[in-house]
C-alpha cells in the first residue's frame, strides 16, 4: 500500500508490472497504431461461399467487441457524433442487429482476438454479408479474417486488453477514410490529440507532486468512496471508460450515468436523506464547449448533490478538437485508476473474475470449436479455395 503518492520510489514498488509507464506511452501508441492502420489495403470485393461482399462506402458502422475493445466503439461514437452522416453503432453481444447488411460496415475489434462474442458476430456479419474489417493482436479473429480474406490490421500483442486502447482506437478513422467516410477535420484533430497527451503526460508522471497532477488529485478525491461518473453526450463514453477502469484496475465498485438521463431518475437518490449515499462520490466530467443547457444541468446536479454525497468532483477535459477534449479525460481517469489502486494497496493487473467466466464458458459451450467449423465450412463453399 501507498501512503505518499509524492514518492517515485514508494509508487516504483507498488507498480511490479510496469504499468505506470505503459499507460503514460499513450501517444506514443497513438502514432504507432496509425501507422499501421495506413497499410491496410481495403479490397473491392470478398467472396464468401456463392455470395460476393463488395466494399464501398457503408451507410451504417457497428464495431463489435467487448470492455476495453467495445470502449473504442463508444468513444467513436462520442467523437463523430452530429459530425457525420451516417450511423455509428457498438454491439456487445454474440449476434448482430437484423437490420444490418451489405451497406453495413463491421468493425470487429477483440485485443486477443479470442473473444467469443466478438468472434460470433465476426462470424454473423458474413453470413449477413456484411463488409467487415477486423483488429487484433491474433488470436482466431487474425486466422478467421485470413482465411474468409477479409482486412485486417494486426496491432502488437502483450498488453492486457484495456491498456491497448491507443491501439484499437486510432486504426479505426484510418478504416473509416480509407472507405470513403467523410471526415475533414480527422488529421488535425487526431493530432492535436496526440500532443495534448504528450503535454499532459509530464503531469501525470510519478514524479509530479500532486498539487500539479490531475490523475493522482483524481485518486486522492475517491480513495475511500465508490465513484460515480456523470458525462454528456460526446463524454458519456468517457465516464463509461473510467467506470471500467476503476473496477479493473483499483478493484472498487464504480458507477457511470449520463446528462440529462441522470437529471430524470438518478439525481432523486442524490437528494434524498439516505447516510448510504456518503460512501458515493461524484465525478463530473466537464468540457469548455458543453452546451449551455447541459451546463445548466450540471451546475444544478452538483448544487443539488453537494451535502448529501461524499463530494463532488469536478475533471476537465483539454485541448480545442473535441478528440483531444474526449482522449485527455480517458487519460487522466486511466492513470488515476492505476494511484488509486496504489492507495488501497492492490495490484491492479489481474481480473480474476473475468477470466474465470471465460474459463468457465469455454468449458460448458466450446464456442471456439463450433466457430472454427463454421469459418472452414464457409471457406470450403468459396470457389478456389
Amino acid at each position: 500500500m501507498v501512503t505518499n503518492l509524492d514518492s517515485p520510489e514508494d509508487l516504483k514498488r507498488a507498480d511490479i508490472h510496469g504499468l505506470t509507464q505503459v499507460y503514460l506511452d499513450f501517444p506514443v501508441y497513438a502514432e504507432e497504431a496509425l501507422n499501421l492502420a495506413e497499410g491496410l489495403e481495403i479490397p473491392k470485393e470478398v467472396q464468401v461461399g456463392n455470395e460476393v461482399v463488395h466494399f464501398s462506402t457503408p451507410k451504417r458502422v457497428i464495431l463489435v467487441g467487448m470492455g476495453g475493445s467495445a470502449i473504442c466503439g463508444d468513444l467513436l461514437h462520442g467523437w463523430l457524433l452530429d459530425r457525420v452522416s451516417i450511423p455509428v453503432e457498438v454491439c456487445m453481444d454474440y449476434r448482430l442487429p437484423s437490420y444490418v447488411g451489405g451497406e453495413t460496415l463491421v468493425l470487429a475489434v477483440s485485443y486477443s482476438g479470442n473473444t467469443e462474442e466478438t468472434l460470433s458476430a465476426f462470424v454473423d456479419a458474413v453470413r449477413k454479408g456484411c463488409m467487415v474489417v477486423s483488429i487484433s493482436s491474433g488470436g482466431l479473429l487474425t486466422k478467421f479474417s485470413k482465411k474468409l480474406g477479409f482486412p485486417h490490421v494486426r496491432i502488437p500483442g502483450g498488453y492486457a486488453p484495456r491498456v491497448a486502447l491507443p491501439y484499437l482506437f486510432f486504426p479505426i478513422p484510418r478504416i473509416l477514410t480509407k472507405l470513403g467516410v467523410k471526415l475533414d477535420f480527422m488529421e488535425g484533430e487526431v493530432l492535436e490529440a496526440i500532443k495534448v497527451l504528450e503535454e499532459l503526460r509530464e503531469e501525470c508522471r510519478p514524479e509530479t507532486p500532486i498539487d500539479g497532477n490531475p490523475a493522482k488529485r483524481l485518486a486522492m478525491e475517491l480513495h475511500g468512496f465508490i465513484p460515480v461518473i456523470y458525462g454528456f453526450r460526446w463524454l458519456s463514453p468517457v465516464a463509461r471508460r473510467m467506470k471500467g477502469q476503476f473496477n479493473e484496475n483499483s478493484k472498487v465498485p464504480s458507477f457511470h450515468g449520463s446528462l440529462p438521463a441522470i437529471n430524470h431518475n438518478e439525481i432523486v437518490g442524490w437528494n434524498s436523506k439516505n447516510e448510504l449515499t456518503r460512501g458515493f462520490k461524484l465525478v463530473l466530467l466537464r468540457d469548455r464547449a458543453e452546451p449551455p443547457e447541459i451546463r445548466n444541468r450540471i451546475e444544478l446536479t452538483k448544487r443539488l448533490a453537494s451535502g448529501r454525497v461524499g463530494g463532488v468532483v469536478e475533471v476537465w477535459g483539454r485541448g480545442v478538437g473535441r478528440l483531444a477534449r474526449i482522449l485527455s479525460l480517458t487519460y487522466i481517469g486511466d492513470l488515476a485508476s492505476l494511484y488509486l489502486a496504489f492507495l488501497r494497496g492492490v495490484d491492479p493487473l489481474p481480473i480474476p473474475a473475468v477470466t474465470t467466466i471465460k474459463e468457465e464458458m469455454a468449458k460448458r459451450l466450446h464456442i471456439h470449436k463450433k466457430l472454427e467449423e463454421e469459418v472452414e465450412r464457409l471457406s470450403r463453399l468459396t470457389p478456389n479455395n
